[in-house]
């Protein structure tokens, strides 16, 4: 699970970003982000978090991810960068293809360069489309 550094506020998460993690994504992975943005929740910087671009969703598409985990609010652009026909892109590229969005995780430096075995446990929320969730994590190698 990479992270090089602490993103940026407003920063785009590319493709060349995601390329050059190590470990390299493989077909069926969780994909874990941590671009250190847990550690900013409760201040004012929270809200102008880093985003993926629709490419960079796409290339999650294509590696074959089964989830994409992130410590920010959502994997799309934050409110004061979107456009008047915003319409959740990047949600809309990975949820049609079968990828789950989980957001908001924490401490998520804990296995920055490692291979990790997930479990998410979401509470069963009857016609919700969300759910809070119990989210463990153990690191398996490298």
């Amino acid at each position: 699970m990479p992270r090089p550094r602490q993103a940026e506020p407003l920063q785009v998460i590319d493709v060349p970003m995601l390329e050059a993690m190590s470990p390299h994504v493989r077909p069926g992975d969780i994909l874990l982000l941590n671009a250190g943005w847990s550690q900013l929740t409760a201040t004012e910087l929270y809200h102008r978090h880093p985003y993926l671009s629709p490419q960079a969703a796409a290339w999650i598409v294509e590696r074959g991810v089964k989830l994409l985990g992130i410590d920010f609010p959502t994997p799309d652009a934050p409110v004061e960068v979107r456009p008047a026909d915003f319409d959740w892109p990047v949600h809309h590229i990975l949820l049609s293809q079968g990828v789950l969005v989980a957001e908001n995780l924490a401490n998520l430096h804990t296995f920055d360069g490692c291979r990790i075995e997930v479990m998410f446990v979401p509470l069963r929320i009857q016609g919700a489309d969300g759910a809070p969730a119990r989210v463990l994590a153990r690191p398996v190698g490298q």
